[in-house]
């Protein structure tokens, strides 16, 4: 079983040059800010998407969001969980995401290897 130390972690740096890199562009990240929507209303990265951490224990929202962001066409796009206060609720939301993806990826033909989940 994944755990959150298994996890691939990104610097910030690392986020912001490769947000920079593709602005404009196709997506090649997929910031998820895991707060509170208003924390998010407040202040968040540009183009990010709210998915409160309390979602993330509903299947139906996982499996939404997966139907929505993630697919063997988007195989190079990397998301990136991210809650600025918390060093936990991002890497578990990404834990949940990742395990979900594990169980659906040969239904759904996803290369979980190819499909990093940050």
């Amino acid at each position: 079983m994944t755990t959150t130390s298994d996890l691939h972690y990104i610097l910030t740096e690392e986020l912001v040059l490769e947000l920079l890199q593709h602005e404009g562009a196709e997506r090649k990240a997929v910031v998820v800010d895991v707060r509170e929507p208003a924390d998010f209303a407040a202040e968040h990265i540009r183009d990010a998407e709210n998915a409160p951490s309390g979602n993330w224990s509903n299947q139906e929202f996982v499996d939404c969001f997966i139907d929505k962001f993630v697919s063997a066409d988007t195989s190079n796009v990397r998301i990136v969980m991210h809650c600025v206060r918390c060093r936990n609720r991002g890497p578990n939301c990404a834990l949940v995401l990742h395990n979900r993806i594990k169980e659906l990826a040969s239904e759904r033909n996803i290369d979980i290897n190819m499909f990093p989940v940050v």
